[in-house]
């Protein structure tokens, strides 16, 4: 039965429209005398909270609504692409004056309906909603509703909205889900079902007047766009001068002893197989939009008598029920109170734990039954390395090479008529608590601060680890005991020796590595200047060769190298080789003493002391560009003249060689002779002007003779 509510309306007039029976409008007026579709299970548009739930709202009605417990003829037809609940889980808000609701036992109202929906899963009265599947495309798969409903837990609620739940105060039996929701008193299930049972002092409006329990769906204030639409239900406390309206047998006796209770119970299970089917309102129904308890509302097929005169037709947690009929989709559809449940996949083993590279113990999680073979079977996410899954039995075998966190794994079995079922387990694959020598070797540096070392690590297991050493490390080292790190300074020495780390996990499993430890005297640190006492002479504007003017021995390595005072501009010492290179760009006309130190890595240092000295750039000047003389003269000229260097004395040297009758004066740059008597003749020459340090630079005239 479908019908719609305003939160706006006060006060609710109802005009009851019968088509057949299950399709059942409730028109209301508000105090403006207009008439409304209204729907109860949206906020007041004053309201600050928005849930944006379904305009419509699925209703069972009052028994003397049945038109003589018709049975309404037609078939139900599925919507593609459209939900159901393939396993549902079940979750109950008790609403109102309840004592200890969600514990209750014996024959108390909420003991008996907690019972009946713990217990009503795989019974032959819900094997009728298995019949019932959900399919994205025409000739697609279908997946069958299991026989299965799940208990998902209980919350009780002591009317946190008050005893009213209608438009006089804006609050609904929605906003009690949404409230628990909220305030994660029950668990957020996106696949789950909540039921709103209210005790008989909380009114609703229409209830045992108008309808017995309805099922809707609510977007939920806590979940984040595009936000899911969770499947509800509410049911009332029937107990009162109305307990007939909603009540299948007499108001004296019943299955339980408690008549208000297992009229409650027809009630929920009339909304528990059509939520289920169409939980979104659009998904399983007849061409008047009936679902599939409502017709079969209020028929109760075969029954049974209970010893204290009640009837009832299921059982379910060994207590007897009387429950309406269901609508079996066949062709034709007919009503009945039961069916043996259909094939299924049922998970066999729910938790399955292997460990990384041991053969694995071959497992069927889930198996199927019933349905038309053969089978197939498929996993969902596909499984570790080296374990295989058979498609044909369900069986994993195989030896595992690597690890998985637990991990939901879901078995999807299919029979020869495309029937799909599915159902999960976890898997998880251990990895063996390792510990492993990372650094075979650990040599370090007396009464220098070490570079942290992490000697051996760990793997595998269950973290976090914590580490130990033995035996304990000398003075000034530190172990952590999170990462297994040592740092620190070490100011004892330590000759070789083995340290042992223990890692243990958080389960106790322990694993052990060693490794050498070290810790040597510091080495004989000795300076050689090379070449010693030596000066290094340098030019402006010259390139240096590159030289090490100190080197040094032991030590304990990773030596810096610096200078005192500082080198002229253009030069400069390389930190790590102690190499010095450069052109120099100023002079340093005097010998100057400059002091290399280098440094180990635990802050010894040696010192070697050099000579430098650089000299201003040679120069060799041209005094006469061009000489003229006649043959057979005796000349005496300086064609160029050097100058600038620092490191005297000065020498040339001419080029191409003199005529025979002429010489060039080594030491001054002074040609004297005689001109040749031969043909006359022109030439250019060089003279090459070099200083005491080898460096030399030229100029060049022109000799003519006439």
């Amino acid at each position: 039965m479908r019908f719609s509510l305003k939160t706006s309306v006060v006060a609710v007039s109802t005009a009851l429209v019968l088509s057949s029976f299950g399709a059942i409008q409730i028109a209301a007026a508000d105090n403006s005398g207009q008439s409304n579709n209204i729907r109860e299970n949206q906020y007041d548009e004053n309201d600050t909270q928005h849930l944006n739930p379904l305009s419509k709202i699925v209703a069972m009605p009052i028994r003397n609504a049945a038109a003589g417990k018709a049975i309404i003829a037609g078939e139900i037809s599925y919507t593609l692409n459209t939900p159901v609940l393939i396993n549902p889980s079940i979750y109950v808000i008790w609403y109102g004056t309840w004592t200890n609701p969600c514990t209750a036992t014996g024959s108390a109202t909420p003991a008996i309906v907690n019972d009946l929906l713990k217990g009503i899963g795989g019974t032959n009265w819900y094997g009728i909603n298995t019949r019932y599947y959900k399919q994205s495309t025409s000739g697609g798969v279908k997946t069958y509703v299991t026989p299965n409903v799940t208990w998902g837990g209980c919350t009780y609620d002591n009317m946190s909205l008050g005893n009213r739940l209608d438009s006089n105060t804006g609050k609904f039996t929605y906003n009690v889900v949404d409230k628990a929701l909220t305030n994660s008193a029950l668990t957020r299930d996106p696949n789950g079902l909540y039921f709103v049972f209210t005790s008989s002092d909380v009114t609703v409006s229409g209830f045992k007047s108008s309808f017995c329990g309805y099922h809707s769906a609510l977007s939920p204030t806590y979940a984040a766009s595009p936000k899911p639409l969770i499947a509800y239900s509410f049911v009332g406390d029937a107990t009162g001068t109305s307990l007939g309206s909603c009540n299948g047998q007499g108001s004296t006796t019943s299955p339980n002893a408690n008549p208000a209770a297992d009229a409650m119970t027809s009630v929920v299970a009339h909304e528990l197989v059509e939520a289920v089917s169409d939980p979104q309102i659009n998904t399983w129904v007849d061409a008047g939009g009936n679902e599939n308890a409502d017709k079969c509302a209020w028929t109760f097929g075969t029954q049974s008598l209970a010893p204290n005169g009640s009837y009832y037709n299921v059982i379910a947690s060994s207590r007897k029920y009387l429950i309406q009929q269901n609508w079996i989709p066949d062709v034709p559809g007919s009503c009945g109170t039961g069916i043996t449940p259909p094939a299924s996949a049922v998970t066999n083993t729910a938790n399955v734990s292997f460990v990384k590279n041991v053969p694995a113990t071959s497992v069927i999680p889930v198996v199927g039954a019933g349905g038309r073979g053969p089978y197939t079977y498929t996993i969902s996410p596909t499984l570790p390395a080296g374990l295989f899954f058979n498609l044909g039995t369900g069986q994993i075998t195989g030896t595992p090479t690597a690890g998985l966190a637990p991990t939901v794994e879901t078995v999807t079995v299919k029979d020869s008529t495309n029937a799909v079922w599915d159902s999960s387990f976890s898997l998880t694959v251990t990895v063996p608590l390792a510990a492993t020598t990372a650094v075979p070797t650990a040599s370090l540096s007396f009464n220098a601060p070490i570079t942290p070392v992490t000697p051996v690590t760990a793997s595998g297991g269950t973290a976090p680890y914590r580490f130990t050493i033995s035996p304990t490390l000398p003075a000034g080292l530190a172990l952590s005991s999170t990462t297994g790190q040592i740092t620190g300074t070490p100011t004892a020495v330590l000759a070789s020796r083995v340290e042992t780390i223990t890692v243990t996990d958080s389960k106790n499993a322990t694993a052990t590595a060693t490794f050498n430890l070290a810790i040597p005297t510091a080495a004989t640190f000795t300076p050689t200047v090379a070449p010693a006492s030596a000066v290094k002479k340098a030019m402006v504007t010259k390139s240096l060769t590159a030289f090490t003017p100190v080197t040094a021995t032991g030590g304990n390595g990773a030596n810096v190298f610096t200078i005192s005072p500082t080198l002229p501009a253009g030069l400069s010492i390389n930190a790590t080789t102690g190499a010095i290179t450069g052109t120099p760009r100023a002079t340093l006309l005097v010998a100057t003493n400059e002091t290399v130190r280098i440094t180990d890595r635990t802050g010894a240092f040696v010192t070697g002391v050099f000579s430098l000295q650089v000299s201003p750039a040679i120069t060799a000047t041209v005094a006469i560009a061009n000489s003229t003389y006649a043959r057979n003269v005796t000349l005496t000229f300086t064609p160029v003249t050097g100058g600038g260097s620092i490191f005297t004395p000065l020498a040339y040297s001419v080029s191409p060689a003199l005529p025979s009758t002429m010489s060039l004066n080594t030491t001054t740059g002074l040609i004297t002779g005689k001109a040749p008597t031969g043909t006359a003749s022109r030439k250019t020459y060089t003279v090459t002007v070099s200083d005491a340090a080898a460096f030399s630079t030229s100029a060049t005239f022109n000799l003519t003779i006439n």
